[in-house]
């Protein structure tokens, strides 16, 4: 909320305390007045008094009102019920006590609201806060400053980080425990040696010439996930001519029984388009075969591998016809 909308936020809301107020005022003055047979006064001037302090009292709401800090306001406030007493007793402590109660309250309702208002809007107002990756990436910010483009094609997918402030290339992948450890041993052969950070989640290494690269690793669907950050382009291509294999739905979901499944669904559905589907689609039919011998698949698999590429071009020619 900028200051002008604001202010005539708050000066509403203290204008409306104010007539609520008056209203109380009237209603109490008037039901006195019918119990007692009138108001008594003694001492000083309490219709003057009286005055003074509702005009004060109209005076401190506007105050506070165009006031922005919360302590400034709630010491006008504080000050102007502090008066009260000051001024009535000993003389009136029935008024004292309404008048300290009553100004005190409705003032202090007015500025709750007016804040609480404020503050709202801000949050409201206010840029989404980043989640999930997004949020784990601020904690290695510093060290991948805004530039590059990420290369197309190829696997592991690569995507640029300047949509989420970071200068750098990200690749997601479930490597085999072998591709996991040629790329342990790739990163070291690059000279990515000396640590630099160690977050909650990730671990960054710098290279003597200034590339930085910052490695995620973490257990899920029975294999091992690896979140990789780099600004250099040179060990994205390395990554990606390692090359990195990733285990087959065989070894990350052993209960499943290829030749029960109809399609797609739940856990199976999200591995398989994160992690796999960009590994399979990327190799050729020999380099799928080779991959099905070399990988020991079992035979119910190799056949739903089969089933799909049928139902895949019988919908694709479908499409064509359509």
């Amino acid at each position: 909320m900028n200051p002008v909308a604001r202010i005539l936020c708050s000066v509403l809301i203290h204008s409306l305390f104010c007539v609520g107020y008056v209203l109380l005022n009237n209603w109490v003055a008037d039901t006195y007045s019918a119990i007692n047979g009138g108001l008594t006064s003694r001492g000083v001037n309490i219709r003057l008094t009286s005055k003074f302090l509702f005009e004060l009292f109209l005076v401190v709401n506007l105050l506070i009102a165009l006031l922005p800090n919360l302590k400034a306001k709630l010491g006008l406030w504080a000050a102007m019920v502090l008066l009260i007493p000051l001024w009535l007793l000993p003389h009136h402590p029935l008024r004292t006590l309404f008048y300290g109660l009553g100004q005190g309250t409705f003032t202090l309702m007015a500025i709750v609201l007016s804040v609480g208002l404020d503050r709202w809007w801000k949050r409201r107002a206010a840029p989404p806060k980043p989640t999930g990756l997004a949020q784990e990436l601020q904690e290695i910010a510093e060290y991948f400053p805004l530039g590059g483009h990420a290369p197309g094609g190829g696997y592991p997918w690569v995507r640029a980080l300047d949509s989420v402030g970071l200068g750098a290339y990200q690749m997601a992948f479930m490597p085999c425990a072998d591709s996991l450890a040629r790329l342990h041993r790739l990163i070291e052969r690059e000279g990515f040696v000396s640590e630099v950070a160690h977050t909650e989640r990730f671990r960054t290494l710098k290279k003597a010439h200034g590339a930085v690269v910052s490695l995620r690793e973490y257990d899920e669907f029975n294999a091992r996930v690896v979140i990789l950050v780099t600004n250099s382009l040179a060990l994205v291509e390395a990554v990606r001519d390692l090359p990195i294999t990733p285990p087959g739905p065989w070894v990350v979901f052993p209960e499943v029984d290829p030749s029960e499944l109809l399609g797609l669904q739940g856990s199976l559905e999200w591995w398989w388009d994160v992690y796999w589907q960009p590994f399979w689609e990327n190799l050729d039919e020999p380099a799928q075969q080779a991959f099905f011998q070399q990988s020991g698949a079992p035979q119910a698999w190799v056949e739903f591998f089969e089933r799909r590429e049928v139902v895949g071009a019988a919908l694709e020619l479908r499409c064509r016809h359509a």
